[in-house]
Formats: C-alpha cells, structure tokens, sequence
C-alpha cells in the first residue's frame, strides 16, 4: 500500500509538473503577446500623432485658402459695383444724349460740347 501511495504520490507530482510547466509556456506565451501589443499600441500611437499633425496643416491651409478666396470675392464684389455704377452711369448718358436729341435735333453742340 505504502508503494501505491508512492505510485498516487509520484504520478500527482508528474501530472502537477505537466501543468507548470504547461501554465509556465501560456504565460509566457501572454507575456510575449502583451509586449507585441505594446509595440503595436506606440506604433498606433505614432501613427495617429502623425495623421493628426497632417490634418492640421491641411486644416490650416484650407483656413488659408479660404481667406484668400473671401479676399478675392470681396475685391471681385468691389469691382462689380464699380462696374455697375460706370454702366449706370453710360445709361445715364445716352438717356441724356436721347433726350437732346430728341428737343434739339443732332445739334449735339448746345452746352459747347459734342456728346456723339
């Protein structure tokens, strides 16, 4: 009985070392997989400090472009004022010229200059 109990004895032992060192292997198969996922998290974070310095100088210059293109309607709007003010201003004229011509024949020269 005492060399049956040694067999139990020895054979628990066995089987309790086969655990170790199977629990041993898992766990430094977790240590391993933890350090690949802690390359991967910098590698990630690299990327996104990276990605986020991109977005904004891309910001920064649509912001740019965007000024200058509201610089340019503004100086576009400019122009087309004066533009309409100087075409105002012919139509203007020729209703004046029209209304000579209409009292005063084509006799342009009344006021001492000729409007033709």
């Amino acid at each position: 009985m005492v060399l049956e109990a040694e067999g139990l004895v020895y054979k628990r032992s066995e089987t309790s070392l086969c655990q170790i060192n199977r629990l041993s292997a898992e766990i430094a198969h977790l240590h391993s997989q933890l350090e690949k996922g802690g390359v991967v998290k910098q590698n990630l974070e690299y990327e996104l400090a990276k990605v986020n310095k991109e977005l904004a100088a891309e910001r920064r210059q649509r912001l740019e472009r965007d000024a200058a293109t509201d610089e340019t309607v503004k100086k576009l709007q400019s122009t087309l004022i004066l533009v309409q003010l100087s075409v105002g201003q012919i139509q203007i004229a020729f209703v004046i010229k029209s209304l000579f011509e209409r009292y005063f024949g084509n006799d342009s020269t009344v006021f001492g200059s000729d409007l033709t």
